[in-house]
């Protein structure tokens, strides 16, 4: 680690500890921690689309309807995204 990039080093160390720990987990704690991250991902892409659409309706409420119509589709895609997950 008295090399020139210890962070780079402890990152690649870090990175392999965690390939090993998955390499060793059974099946079903495996598909529990992907359905826990994919949950986790669909409340972010849930909150993210609703902050998007509230801030586009301000912009369309203020008369900005081109930051309005890009807001709104944003938030659409960000929905579509988050039914996806």
């Amino acid at each position: 680690m008295d090399g020139p990039r210890p962070v780079r080093q402890m990152l690649i160390l870090i990175g392999l500890a965690g390939v090993m720990m998955w390499a060793q987990m059974p099946d079903w704690q495996r598909q529990m921690v992907i359905a826990r991250l994919r949950l986790k991902a669909r409340m972010a892409a849930a909150w993210m689309a609703r902050r998007t659409g509230h801030r586009a309706m301000g912009d369309e409420l203020a008369g900005h309807d081109d930051a309005a119509d890009a807001g709104y589709g944003f938030a659409y895609r960000l929905s579509l995204l988050r039914d996806r997950l």
